[in-house]
């Protein structure tokens, strides 16, 4: 398994202590806070923009899938959170650093927006001399290293020993300031756009039909086949390998062919597979998503 490349907290960090902070959401919620979430604790910038409601008039595909992302990732556009082995995880897709994904989205909005990434991130420059660089030593092609090009490990840059605390507090708050920015949500959507498709192996991609070309905007395809691309991809996201085992079991068990009943018994490869729990929670909650988001009809109740 790749583990922690997307970092979802499966408990609720509303529960828990909140921090001092004057900073809060439009619900009235402390921006950032303290949290305990199960054998972790660190900081949580809760964000409050969803992307199913930044998407609303004739979202893309990419945009669709990238709202399914979001609700099995971090929720919200601006949601940063230190808690865990991710380390540091970013955005609604909650890419980590563990991982190398997040060096990668940051270099996204770097690109994007230079004047305001630096503005914004100044401080994390300054204390560690943090920025991404481009690599061949990661699966994401893309690490932090310093002003000297040292790599940064992901240990380097969050320390969890409590005489660090301020400094892990200055990344989250720093990454969810640049996050909260709209100007860097479509940024999110291009990494996830440029991203996604390299996860899918050959074998996996020939079986969902992927087109050879890049995916239009016009639609040939059905909406219950852009579903389940959309599914795969967000589990893929966190784990390609698994995700290839689950989607070829469930197409090789479906007595039809066709993209829902795949999507079907997607849910059940998953639980006869004996995959992370993780895992099967996130097959089935990209599929109530994807019913929601793409107007299909799964047969996915509450688990």
């Amino acid at each position: 398994m790749t583990p922690y490349r997307i970092s979802a907290l499966v408990d609720n960090p509303f529960e828990f202590p909140s921090s001092d902070a004057a900073d809060r959401t439009p619900e009235g919620a402390p921006w950032l806070r303290w949290a305990n979430v199960g054998n972790y604790e660190g900081w949580y910038a809760i964000g409050s923009r969803k992307p199913s409601t930044v998407y609303l008039s004739r979202p893309t595909f990419w945009q669709k899938t990238f709202c399914i992302c979001a609700a099995v990732g971090n929720v919200h556009m601006e949601a940063v959170h230190a808690i865990g082995p991710g380390i540091l995880s970013l955005g609604a897709l909650g890419v980590t650093a563990s991982s190398h994904y997040a060096p990668a989205l940051l270099h996204y909005c770097l690109v994007a927006n230079p004047q305001r990434y630096i503005e914004v991130m100044a401080e994390v420059m300054r204390i560690w001399g943090a920025h991404p660089r481009a690599t061949t030593e990661t699966s994401s092609g893309w690490a932090f290293a310093t002003s000297e090009g040292e790599m940064l490990s992901a240990s380097d840059l969050v320390v969890y020993d409590d005489q660090f605390k301020d400094q892990r507090r200055v990344w989250v708050e720093c990454c969810s300031r640049l996050l909260r920015d709209d100007s860097f949500d479509d940024v999110q959507v291009a990494f996830l756009q440029d991203f996604a498709p390299k996860l899918l192996s050959a074998q996996l991609r020939h079986a969902l039909r992927w087109p050879t070309n890049d995916l239009p905007d016009s639609w040939s395809w059905t909406a219950e086949q852009q579903a389940l691309w959309a599914v795969v991809i967000a589990c893929a996201f966190d784990d390609e390998v698994t995700t290839a085992q689950v989607a070829l079991q469930a197409r090789g068990a479906a007595t039809s062919k066709d993209a829902v009943t795949w999507l079907r018994e997607m849910r059940v490869a998953a639980s006869a597979l004996g995959v992370d729990e993780r895992f099967e929670h996130r097959v089935i909650g990209a599929q109530r998503a994807a019913q929601d988001i793409f107007e299909v009809q799964l047969g996915v109740g509450v688990a």
